[in-house]
């Protein structure tokens, strides 16, 4: 097995059931070898050294992240002693929500708020474990996003999207996006027409609309903030682009849930 490729599917529909979390110490005098049953475990590495996954040997670098599968045996190589954070978890079996996260992966500036996260949950865990899953979960959701490729069509139109969702309220332009993700207009009006089906202007117009839509139905915000928390100051245009979209005027629908 290519040893650049190997990673694991895992399921993160639900939060982990934690079994053990902890600060590892070990030094060169240690067998090293290793084998949960059914428990994942999840490595913050802070050393340098090796593992050797069935018959596959990775490196280990300060600034890594090794996750490892239930019944896999495991041998260290350690070059010193050597500390890490980890934690020992169970997962929902369901594949519905499964990543495949690499078996080790270098994650750069994003390694020390992720194992302060991971300390974090450590230091929870005794008194409100359902608190520390929660965290434990958050870390686990981060590391399988910094997995991902970012370049690929989709993950570049999910950033474009999370970045549209943050700043709706604001001037949005898409050539602004397209730059700040590193590629051209077009290119991006591209990629949304691929994967979404819409253009990007009218994808950012559909999230203004539904936005609109919450805030007039469940809230009493008056519409004239309400169309300038969506990116729509102008109440005219509001109201007409409410009407497109949705086939009633604005303060017909907040009539509809007064």
């Amino acid at each position: 097995m290519d040893p650049v490729r190997l990673a694991w599917p895992l399921p993160l529909g639900e939060a982990p059931l934690i079994h053990n979390l902890g600060i590892g110490v070990h030094d060169p005098r240690e067998s090293g070898r290793y084998r949960l049953t059914d428990l994942w475990c999840l490595h913050f590495y802070g050393w340098r050294g090796a593992i050797t996954l069935g018959g596959v040997t990775l490196p280990i670098e300060p600034g890594s992240v090794g996750l490892i599968p239930p019944g896999l045996e495991h041998q260290y190589t350690y070059h010193g002693r050597s500390v890490h954070a980890y934690a020992h978890f169970r997962v929902a079996a369901s594949a519905a929500e499964a990543i495949a996260i690499p078996a080790m992966q270098q994650l750069g500036e994003r390694f020390a708020p992720l194992r302060a996260a991971m300390v974090e949950a450590l230091g929870w865990f005794a008194q409100a474990p359902r608190r520390a899953e929660a965290r434990l979960w958050e870390v686990l959701w981060q590391i399988a996003s910094t997995a991902a490729d970012e370049r690929t069509p989709a993950a570049l139109v999910e950033r474009a999207q999370r970045m549209i969702e943050v700043e709706l309220s604001e001037r949005l332009s898409v050539a602004s996006l397209a730059r700040r993700l590193g590629c051209s207009h077009n290119h991006l009006t591209r990629l949304f027409r691929q994967e979404l089906g819409m253009t990007v202007v009218a994808y950012i117009r559909r999230r203004r609309v539904e936005r609109a839509r919450r805030l007039l139905e469940y809230t009493i915000i008056p519409i004239r903030a309400v169309a300038a928390e969506v990116g729509i100051p102008n109440l005219q245009r509001f109201n007409k682009t409410v009407r497109l979209e949705l086939g009633r005027a604005p303060r017909t629908l907040r009539r509809s849930h007064g």
